[in-house]
């Protein structure tokens, strides 16, 4: 059973929403309607996907701007104490420059090691590869006991046979 309350000509009122007023047994007399809240509940996770998604984007943009102010924020009090003696744009020029300098010389001194570490890593790799294969270790796996057979593992038996008894006391 519904009721409408009654309307005072003097009271201005705005739109209604959408809760409609009846008498239950429980007690509370408020009705919501749950395809509203649903809707509103849909529209926040669509926005959260929003959001996360522009940040995705977002992120190498955000990852330059955060190094940006890492920078800044690291040479400030160099470029404050030059600042003393000499104008703030040539501080920032020098300090600039001196910053760009060291990280050529790290460079410069790193890139020959590499390219002469790869060099031999791949001049030696069938040795490393062939070293690798005669570990014992690596024969076990390959003669794991699912796998095994007379043909492929009798020599692993052997070896290992030997190695066990000539490790136990005589």
């Amino acid at each position: 059973m519904q009721f409408k309350r009654k309307h005072d000509e003097s009271e201005e009122h705005g739109p209604t929403p959408n809760v409609t007023f009846e008498r239950t047994q429980a007690g509370t007399g408020v009705r919501v309607n749950a395809f509203r809240i649903g809707f509103t509940g849909a529209l926040g996770v669509l926005i959260a996907l929003l959001v996360g998604t522009i940040v995705s984007e977002l992120s190498t943009v955000l990852v330059y701007i955060g190094v940006a102010l890492f920078l800044s924020l690291g040479i400030d009090p160099l470029v404050s104490f030059l600042e003393r003696y000499i104008p703030r744009w040539s501080a920032i020029t020098i300090v600039v420059v001196g910053v760009l300098a060291a990280f050529a010389g790290v460079v410069f001194a790193v890139v020959p090691i590499l390219i002469q570490q790869a060099t031999n890593l791949i001049q030696n790799f069938p040795e490393i590869v062939q070293d690798i294969s005669r570990q014992e270790w690596v024969q076990d796996l390959s003669c794991s006991p699912s796998s095994r057979t007379r043909a492929t593992c009798s020599a692993w038996a052997a070896a290992s046979w030997r190695s066990a008894a000539g490790s136990s006391p005589a």
